[in-house]
């Protein structure tokens, strides 16, 4: 399982990358980096693809405080 970069309507391309460290979800956006979604084990990327699609709004909000 590698890390997948995926289109997501209305925030753009978000990197979805498995992490053996992350305990749960971790949304992190950096200027010149993009979204990046920490995946820990246990969690596919079908159910993190959903979260992100939940979470849009919060994250247009914060790109565009950028």
């Amino acid at each position: 399982m590698g890390q997948n970069i995926i289109e997501i309507n209305g925030v753009g391309p978000v990197l979805f990358e498995p992490s053996t460290r992350a305990r749960r979800l971790n949304i992190s956006i950096k200027p010149f980096k993009g979204v990046r979604v920490a995946v820990p084990r246990g969690i596919s990327f079908k159910m993190a693809k959903r979260f992100v699609h939940a979470k849009a709004g919060w994250i247009q909000k914060h790109i565009a405080n950028m």
